[in-house]
């Protein structure tokens, strides 16, 4: 059987009927064949030419491959032609797909104008037509405010994301063992690098094992220049203001004139802000 068998006429949909009922043969013929055209597409959709396997692009052109193997193309792919233009500049033409830079971030042109005297990314015909679209943005600021110059981020807690500046320093450490001779060169340091020490000595530190009975002090000189005095009995810091060194400058610490003739084993650490 190659067609249905209809009973009635219609010349608009299948054309001439038989005038009279269908027998029985003739029914079981109509449904066998819509059967046959039923399996047929559940065929090729599950294993005929006309199921996909894979798509694959070359070049420009894409490749359709098919279960049983053919492959079907090429099809051209459309493929954006984009214009470098530079930095965008005023009273100029401009055609669709020039890319132009302004204040950080990259713009497409997408209808053709010629530009005005200023920068406009929202700029328009007036009809609707957008002149440009916007590629790249400028991004933003991702440190935190603040901060001097060299200071560097640092995770405050444990906290994620939470951080603070942090001004680096520089341990400058003098040891003596015992007692220092009078007026004795303890320190003498040839900066390395630029640094400041800060008014007051602020994190500093000078200690001994054994105490001194009574008041001491030891000089702190730049250049040869007194700047302030570590003093002992009790333990404190004379320096009135911060003091910056550069490289090739060179800090001393020297020894009381009369030394204390208890005090043994003296520890000083400066604590130096970097730059």
């Amino acid at each position: 059987m190659s067609s249905i068998t209809f009973r009635t006429t219609d010349f608009t949909k299948w054309g001439a009927g038989q005038g009279s009922n269908l027998t029985n043969v003739q029914v079981d013929d109509n449904f066998w064949f819509l059967y046959e055209l039923i399996v047929a597409l559940q065929e090729e959709g599950s294993g005929g030419d006309g199921g996909i396997a894979s798509f694959s692009v070359v070049g420009a052109s894409l490749f359709v491959t098919l279960t049983s193997g053919a492959v079907l193309g090429p099809y051209p792919l459309p493929v954006a032609q984009w214009n470098p233009r530079g930095a965008w500049a005023p009273t100029t033409a401009y055609a669709i797909q020039d890319v132009v830079s302004n204040g950080g971030a990259l713009y497409l042109v997408i209808f053709p104008h010629t530009s005005g005297a200023t920068f406009n990314a929202n700029a328009n015909d007036g009809a609707g037509h957008n002149f440009y679209a916007l590629l790249l943005a400028e991004p933003s600021a991702i440190l935190p405010a603040g901060g001097a110059a060299l200071a560097v981020l640092a995770k405050h807690s444990a906290t994620d994301f939470d951080t603070e500046w942090l001004t680096l320093t520089r341990n400058l450490t003098l040891f003596v063992a015992g007692q220092p001779g009078a007026n004795e060169l303890l320190l003498y340091y040839v900066a390395p690098e630029a640094f400041t020490l800060p008014a007051g000595l602020t994190n500093s530190r000078a200690g001994s094992t054994t105490a001194a009975a009574a008041a001491v002090s030891y000089g702190l000189f730049k250049n040869g220049v007194a700047i302030g005095s570590v003093n002992f009995a009790p333990t404190t810091f004379t320096f009135t203001a911060a003091v910056s060194f550069a490289p090739g400058d060179v800090l001393t610490i020297v020894g009381p004139t009369v030394p204390d003739a208890a005090q043994a084993n003296i520890g000083i650490v400066l604590v130096a802000t970097l730059p």
